[in-house]
């Protein structure tokens, strides 16, 4: 009997933690989904550049199937002026994600929608990446309002009329956190970044080549209020056949705040640095330890 008693309070236990994550996981796909309908909404009078507009919105048990579009402003109904996201979305709190389980508020992976492409941009892109999805966001939206999530652009590859290039590819880390006083879950002060760019090499017919070193940077940006950062920068290299150029290091800075009240108006330093310069033909090359744009 008692072994009776110890299996049925184990059913009642399973069940009962199953019923919860099941509430919470449909609770969580609801949260998600309201916070995607908020997107594009603007809750101060700022003036912003494009349109980012809520489109369908197919909701799931364990995940749901969103997209936006972006468009100019102004340009919302212009054909063609348009770019479609898609967002595959997992629901917390635990999300099962092709990543594995995830305790978190939910997980958002967002791929460029081809399909409403114009056609000749679409087959464009299909030569360059091939398969590969030309860009993919994966963001982590944690208990805490806060995000973290990666920005990854595949490497790329074209050739045509003997002219030849070839790029590593991009990866953005980012971390941020929910708008300090703002109840809009999609206003999102982002803290920090690093950027990564993989090496990047062009060749021409006629024998002109560039290439560019990878490089890593980072940022720090609390949002309509400043930005700051640091770029150590990788070596540059271009070969031509009247003009050569090496640049040993080229690295960037800056530092900037907001001055402005209804609309953003970042002020402050930016400078450019190149160490480590020569340019000019073979027979008549000149040298600068450093120069700085600012």
């Amino acid at each position: 009997m008692a072994k009776k008693i110890v299996v049925v309070v184990g059913i009642v236990i399973v069940g009962i933690i199953a019923a919860a994550w099941a509430g919470a996981t449909w609770l969580y796909g609801e949260g998600t989904q309201s916070a995607f309908a908020k997107i594009g909404d603007s809750t101060e009078d700022v003036e912003h550049l494009v349109t980012v507009t809520p489109g369908d919105y197919a909701r799931g048990f364990l995940s749901s199937e969103a997209v936006t579009k972006i468009s100019p402003k102004g340009e919302e109904e212009t054909e063609g002026k348009s770019l479609s996201l898609k967002h595959q979305i997992f629901h917390g709190p635990l999300a099962i994600t092709p990543e594995g389980v995830k305790p978190c508020h939910s997980y958002i992976v967002t791929t460029l929608d081809a399909d409403a492409l114009p056609e000749e941009v679409a087959e464009g892109i299909t030569k360059a990446f091939g398969d590969a999805e030309p860009v993919t966001i994966r963001l982590v939206a944690e208990f805490d309002g806060s995000v973290s999530g990666v920005i990854e652009v595949p490497a790329v590859s074209w050739s045509e009329g003997g002219n030849s290039g070839r790029f590593g590819g991009i990866t953005l880390t980012f971390q941020g956190a929910t708008k300090k006083g703002s109840s809009d879950e999609t206003e999102l002060t982002f803290l920090n970044a690093e950027l990564k760019l993989a090496e990047l090499t062009l060749q021409e017919l006629d024998g002109d080549s560039l290439v560019i070193s990878p490089s890593t940077g980072h940022m720090e940006y609390e949002q309509d209020q400043q930005l700051k950062g640091e770029w150590p920068g990788g070596s540059l290299r271009f070969a031509g056949t009247d003009f050569n150029l090496d640049v040993e290091s080229l690295s960037g800075r800056i530092d900037q705040v907001n001055h402005g009240k209804t609309t953003p108006l970042l002020l402050g330093s930016t400078s450019i640095e190149l160490s480590g310069v020569k340019a000019g033909k073979e027979e008549a090359m000149f040298h600068l330890d450093r120069v700085e744009f600012s």
